[in-house]
């Protein structure tokens, strides 16, 4: 008689439902279990990122007003960026950035229905973007993510848009 091996897996979930553990029992013999495996999952389990077609969803309009107007409210004090920024036009800038990033992130085109086509870079041609403007674009919009209290998983996805597409938008040295 061949005593071949019977095991049995099971996962500990943790307080969020996602995998912990995985525990491993050896059926063979007198009917009694022991332990033979239990594995810790979390090195292993990355969570999943957020698509950024879902943080609209995630976040709503709610969540991109206060993002963008922290932002905004920041703007005409700073020294570098309040000059690329008319005094008359502010509200329709914040307007401006507050469609484009709904849309971008899974709201309704309303951005592409009155404005057309992004095109970013052709729009910020215009402006004087040097390391040091992008830099500081960056640090106001990471402090109004702070202010705005996004869920973590939101709030990540957001952060490397902004600093990649920042980034893209240099014209200048």
């Amino acid at each position: 008689m061949s005593r071949g091996l019977l095991y049995i897996c099971q996962s500990a979930k943790g307080a969020n439902g996602e995998p912990t553990r995985l525990l491993c029992y050896d059926l063979r013999g007198t009917g009694s279990t022991r332990s033979l495996y239990n594995f810790d999952l979390s090195s292993y389990l990355a969570p999943m990122e957020l698509a950024e077609h879902e943080i609209y969803d995630r976040i709503g309009e709610e969540g991109f007003a206060r993002l963008v107007a922290g932002f905004y409210r920041r703007v005409p004090s700073d020294e570098i960026l309040g000059p690329m920024y008319p005094a008359a036009d502010l509200a329709g800038a914040e307007l401006r950035l507050r469609e484009f990033l709904i849309q971008r992130f899974g709201g309704p085109d309303r951005y592409s229905q009155q404005r057309g086509h992004p095109r970013l870079r052709m729009r910020h041609v215009r402006f004087h973007i040097d390391a040091r403007a992008r830099s500081r674009w960056i640090a106001l919009m990471q402090q109004a993510q702070a202010e705005a209290n996004l869920p973590d998983d939101a709030a990540h996805v957001l952060r490397n848009f902004f600093e990649n597409t920042a980034t893209f938008l240099i014209n200048q040295g």
